[in-house]
């Protein structure tokens, strides 16, 4: 049997850079979301806002996720 995928939620995260441990000298990382983006929006367009994002906050972002939630049926 075919499922169908019908996109439900999409969120997107940024990871943040917030130094480094004296101590250890590891990466100290932090995160900020983006949450209630269009289910299926496109991976561009969430890059580009979460480039402009990243000018409004105090650390730099390193990466940045897409998290989207999908329904699956039978058909």
């Amino acid at each position: 049997m075919a499922v169908t995928a019908t996109p439900i939620s999409c969120k997107a995260a940024l990871t943040l850079n917030k130094g480094q441990d004296p101590s250890t000298g590891k990466t100290i990382t932090g995160t900020a979301g983006i949450n209630g983006l269009v289910a299926g929006a496109d991976n561009q367009k969430i890059y580009n806002v979460a480039a402009l994002y990243s000018e409004c906050v105090a650390y730099p972002v390193v990466r940045v996720t897409k998290t989207e939630s999908v329904e699956l049926e039978e058909e």
